[in-house]
Parts: structure tokens; C-alpha cells; sequence
């Protein structure tokens, strides 16, 4: 994985070249075509060149997120999170394709930014499940979980799992 790197104003942008353009997911950041409410933040939705693109700032979950929000100190999580994405795709699961990172410099803190193709006409896991019908459900459960095991081979895991 090659990323590009662009310095634009007090950002930092990690991008794969053949996906996105850095000037247009800044500039889009701050008009974004539509915002979606959900998880712990808003989706902001980018139109750049051709593609539909979701962009989530990085906010802290659990208690932190009342002391710190979405202050971050390094840029390690969404370096982390970006590595994984790829590392899964290339692995056949089933996640976004990620295409940029941006890290905005604030004096002592840093804003994080992941950006991912938008995948459209999707639920996400809870949603799905309370709409499939019960042997569907413990058949997505198993394969989830089949997921799971997986990932953990391969080093990968997630704290609230």
C-alpha cells in the first residue's frame, strides 16, 4: 500500500493517488455534501471527482469522550485503523475501502479524519439482524463470529468485543 502525503494548510493527508484528490477532501470537510447522524458522530458525505465518500472524525468513546471528546495527542489511532482496513480488504472481509486519512494540527491536539468509499444501500449489523428472520439471524451470527476468529489470527481485535 503506497500512500501519497500532502501538506494543505494545518493538514496532514495520507491518500492512495488513484482515489481521491487531498485539496477536494479538505475543502469538502468543511461544505460536505450531506451529513448522516450515527454511532458516536456525524458521517460527513464528500463528493469528490467521480465517488461517494464517507469521512468520520475520530471521537473518544466511554468516559473519555466526556473529559477529552474528540482531542486526540498522536495521530496512532487512525494510522492504525486505516492499516487494518486494508490489511482485512486484502484478506476478503468484508469492510470499507478505506482511501485517505487527514490529520488536522491544532496547537497541542490533533483532529482525525478517516476517509472510505460510501457504501450505499447498507445496514449496519444490528439493524440487519433485527430484520433477518431467525435461522438467517444464527446463521449471520455464526459467520460473524467465524469473522471474528479469523481476525484474531491474524492479530487483529476490537477492545469492546
Amino acid at each position: 500500500m503506497n500512500l501519497a502525503r500532502k501538506r494543505i494548510g494545518n493538514f496532514n493527508v495520507m491518500y492512495l493517488a488513484e482515489s481521491v484528490d487531498p485539496d477536494v477532501f479538505v475543502q469538502q470537510l468543511h461544505t460536505p455534501e450531506n451529513t448522516i447522524k450515527k454511532g458516536r458522530g456525524d458521517i460527513k458525505l464528500l463528493r469528490i471527482g467521480q465517488g461517494l465518500f464517507a469521512c468520520r472524525k475520530y471521537t473518544h468513546g466511554g468516559i473519555l469522550r466526556g473529559i477529552t471528546g474528540n482531542v486526540f495527542f498522536s495521530e496512532k489511532r487512525v494510522v492504525a485503523e486505516f492499516k487494518i482496513l486494508e490489511l482485512l480488504r486484502e484478506q476478503g472481509f468484508p469492510v470499507v475501502h478505506p482511501s485517505a486519512y487527514a490529520i488536522k494540527n491544532n496547537l497541542f491536539t490533533k483532529d482525525l479524519y478517516l476517509l472510505t468509499l460510501f457504501e450505499e444501500n447498507t445496514l449496519d449489523l444490528l439493524e440487519f439482524l433485527r430484520s433477518a428472520p431467525g435461522k438467517r439471524r444464527l446463521r449471520i451470527i455464526r459467520n460473524f463470529a467465524g469473522m471474528l476468529f479469523k481476525m484474531g489470527r491474524l492479530g487483529v481485535y476490537h477492545p469492546d468485543l
